[in-house]
């Protein structure tokens, strides 16, 4: 298992934390955007010998949602995952997602966790390590555990998140849902229309850190939800330079002899999501389904109009076959009876 390369920074809620992964220059190999996964063989994605379906999941967010449902539901699935934002590259190794209602990926353990609610640091430490916080060390010790309680195991996090007035700090308790035993890569970079790795600007929104985008447009074009006080929009709080790339190089990656096609790639990547389709032109034809956001509003400034994206898909063989909440689901026409036969799905 390759160890990951971010560092074990403290997770300040507002993102103002240093991550020491910035790059001066664009990476020469893909594999050096490889943060998490076993290492590659003869330059291709590495899975354990059960894994018999590969998909994709580009723009992760916080937690992985869906890569995290397509690990419960299939034992014998892989998955490729790419995330821009290093913010939240941290929270998917460590565990930092705070919301209740969806799992979330804690590669550092290889689990599938639930967060449950914080622990305070003091307590944590003076209580349950038996730690004495006279000694400068054991105050700056990170802590990381795990226990048993009601037959169920939990972890404790490694990134708390400060109080106001940064003197006081809350460690998450997540839950274990279930292991990854090794299917999953984590691709740290976006992927975007262009030629080879290069190094955009990407813009980390706030307070959803979810709708940060290569568009910074995009940002405050979403909304806070109603009921949120003061300013309704989201605002630009921190700019990374992150390497970038396209779909293809990816898939170049992939060890086609072991996989005959990929099964689905679902694309969230905040108003370019229909670059990235684009910048898939050698292997689209390896792909059975693509699940991709759009608008169904022609006088959008920002973001992708659903007219234009399902164009382009049906000139390249591909067929609508759901729409749900601004998400397109599409089937490549010459995989439709092996879709069926085989029960392929993307969700």
């Amino acid at each position: 298992m390759k160890t990951p390369h971010l560092y074990n920074r403290l997770y300040d809620r507002q993102a103002n934390f240093p991550l020491d992964i910035s790059l001066s220059k664009p990476p020469e190999r893909l594999s050096d955007l490889l943060i998490y996964g076993w290492e590659m063989i003869n330059d291709k994605f590495n899975f354990p010998e059960n894994v018999k379906r590969l998909k994709l999941d580009i723009g992760l967010s916080q937690c992985a949602p869906h890569s995290c449902e397509w690990l419960l539901k299939n034992n014998d699935v892989g998955i490729i995952g790419i995330e821009a934002s290093p913010i939240c590259q941290t929270q998917l190794i460590y565990g930092g997602n705070s919301n209740s209602y969806v799992n979330s990926l804690y590669l550092h353990i290889d689990k599938i966790c639930k967060f449950t609610g914080y622990i305070s640091e003091v307590y944590l430490k003076q209580e349950l390590l038996g730690l004495d916080l006279t000694k400068r060390e054991n105050i700056e010790e990170i802590p990381a555990g795990t226990f048993i309680m009601n037959g169920n195991k939990y972890h404790v996090s490694s990134l708390p998140v400060y109080n106001d007035l940064r003197n006081f700090r809350l460690y998450p308790i997540v839950q274990e849902v279930n292991g990854i035993d090794g299917r999953y890569n984590l691709l740290g970079a976006a992927v975007d229309n262009v030629d080879s790795i290069v190094m955009q600007e990407f813009y980390s929104s706030y307070p959803a850190i979810g709708c940060s985008s290569l568009v910074k447009g995009m940002i405050e074009a979403n909304e806070r939800p109603a009921g949120n006080t003061a300013d309704t929009r989201n605002v630009v709080n921190k700019i990374f330079k992150v390497p970038s790339l396209p779909l293809d190089m990816v898939l170049e990656h992939v060890d086609w002899h072991r996989f005959p096609f990929v099964e689905s790639i679902k694309i969230d990547v905040e108003g370019k999501d229909l670059e990235v389709l684009k910048s898939c032109k050698k292997h689209m034809d390896k792909v059975v389904y693509f699940r991709a956001e759009a608008y169904d509003d022609e006088n959008i400034v920002y973001g992708i109009k659903k007219r234009d994206m399902v164009e382009y898909m049906q000139a390249n063989n591909f067929e609508l076959i759901d729409e749900e909440d601004g998400d397109y689901g599409f089937i490549n026409k010459k995989y439709k009876k092996l879709a069926k036969e085989q029960g392929l799905t993307y969700r």
